[in-house]
């Protein structure tokens, strides 16, 4: 069996699931569809329902049809509450498969029924899975102790929890994310477990179509390095096109 096959694809993970729609095009200050999968908290402020989906493909040329990315997310406001639900799938070639379903619920604590004020809580429930297919390798030893024990797939489940408050055209947010460490290695060693990270954020609105949003995560562990962002939005056409301008540094 080609071992060092699977440990490249390892590798690759972390870094192309960072990259999906929500993470680079959301904060912790995001509402709406865009705070699934980064806090939940805002769900529930979205005056409407938002549907969105995003797909990637890098190296085609790869045996395989290369590395593949798809993503979807939908929000559905109603009075003091928010649900939403993701789904994000990650494609190696044909030898591995990495699969996330979230389903996220949010409630005002303060409302901003009078005043432009507002505390939300959002929780996030997290579905993962990963899975190696026997036919995208020459020769899959089932007698491999790795595979013979333990299987060719692995499913695990996390949550995220997170708070937002507003006041007037200000903004501020913070998510746990992963509090309960999921595991996605076959084995169940330390080094398969994700860990739990905190992301806060803080956001200023200038006026109805423009803002800017300023983003800070860290994930509980020490070969990851503390990550600062910014995101410039603006919109166009009665708020029906978004122009989003991102920046993104770290202290590694």
């Amino acid at each position: 069996m080609r071992s060092h096959k699977l440990w490249s694809i390892f590798l690759l993970v972390p870094v192309l699931l960072y990259g999906s729609i929500f993470n680079k095009d959301g904060t912790a200050t995001s509402e709406g569809v865009w705070s699934l999968n980064i806090n939940p908290a805002g769900v529930v402020e979205s005056k409407y329902s938002r549907a969105l989906a995003s797909y990637s493909l890098l190296y085609p040329s790869l045996p395989g049809d290369g590395i593949s990315s798809f993503s979807f997310g939908y929000n559905y406001p109603w009075r003091v509450w928010g649900v939403g639900i993701t789904g994000e799938m990650f494609q190696a070639g044909d030898v591995y498969q990495q699969l996330e379903l979230g389903i996220s619920g949010a409630h005002y604590i303060i409302a901003p029924l009078f005043k432009p004020r507002s505390l939300s809580l959002g929780l996030n429930f997290k579905l993962l899975s990963v899975s190696y297919p026997e036919e995208g390798f020459f020769e899959f030893d089932q007698d491999d102790p790795l595979f013979s024990k333990y299987g060719s797939s692995k499913l695990d489940f996390t949550f995220d929890c997170g708070l937002k408050f507003r006041l007037s055209s200000l903004r501020m947010g913070v998510n746990l994310q992963n509090i309960k460490k999921p595991n996605l290695s076959l084995s169940g060693v330390s080094e398969g477990q994700l860990p739990m990270g905190i992301r806060g954020g803080v956001s200023y609105a200038f006026s109805d179509v423009a803002s800017v949003e300023l983003d800070i995560q860290k994930k509980m562990a020490e070969e990851y390095p503390l990550t600062f962002s910014t995101l410039l939005k603006y919109f166009l056409f009665n708020n029906q096109i978004s122009v989003r301008a991102v920046t993104e540094f770290s202290t590694e």
